[in-house]
């Protein structure tokens, strides 16, 4: 990809929330393809609003931008998990801890990048301290279930409820069964059904309790210590 210091770019040309070319085929020419889906244009524009080239510069708006290239790498007609990785990758480097999650499972599946787990973990260990509950969960799984190491439940724990502070349905199911079970935690039926109802607001009700009684059976997202 070309360097965000070489990229020249016609930004009055487009709108931020759709970097699409505005007024494509006019006689004037654009250099950017006239697609509202393409994913180099999106890239380009990413790129100008990193490096402030000709508009005010938003690393937040630009991340958003590169992460919407990379889901189109990798959901169109002919996916790119290399280019989708390249998005991902600028996005992440921005400081986006939903961009560097994503990263992780690129890494853990070998998709677009070589397998490289112990990557995968850094990565999501940088996302869960910038904020991503996602990231924070999938820790958790990890620390919980001894994946690539030692089972750790004091550090589970701790990620579990940094996620579940953010509002992550899963976390916050996993957490109340945990104070259900008084499993890694002092038993607290109270705490444990305020987790539940919290989870439940969230989300649908009937898949909540579906998501718990697979939980309590131990096939659900995550196998149980």
């Amino acid at each position: 990809m070309k360097s965000e210091d070489n990229m020249i770019v016609n930004h009055s040309r487009f709108n931020p929330d759709n970097p699409a070319p505005q007024n494509a085929g006019s006689a004037s020419g654009s250099l950017f393809p006239a697609a509202p889906q393409d994913p180099e244009s999106v890239a380009a524009f990413a790129a100008a609003l990193a490096a402030g080239n000709g508009m005010p510069r938003d690393r937040t708006k630009a991340a958003g931008m590169y992460k919407k290239a990379a889901r189109i790498y990798s959901e169109g007609e002919n996916p790119d998990p290399a280019k989708a990785f390249e998005m991902y990758d600028a996005a992440a480097n921005l400081g986006d801890g939903e961009a560097g999650e994503k990263l992780a499972g690129m890494y853990e599946r070998g998709e677009g990048v070589p397998k490289d787990k112990n990557r995968a973990v850094e990565l999501l260990q940088k996302a869960a301290a910038e904020g991503n509950p996602g990231a924070a969960f999938r820790l958790a799984c990890k620390y919980d279930c001894g994946d690539g190491g030692k089972i750790d439940g004091k550090t589970a724990e701790k990620y579990f409820r940094q996620a579940a502070d953010k509002g992550h349905i899963c976390s916050l199911v996993v957490l109340s069964l945990m104070y259900e079970c008084g499993d890694g935690v002092t038993r607290d039926r109270p705490k444990s059904a305020e987790l539940f109802r919290k989870a439940a607001a969230l989300g649908d009700v009937g898949e909540v309790e579906a998501l718990a009684e697979r939980e309590r059976k131990g096939d659900g997202i995550m196998l149980r210590r």
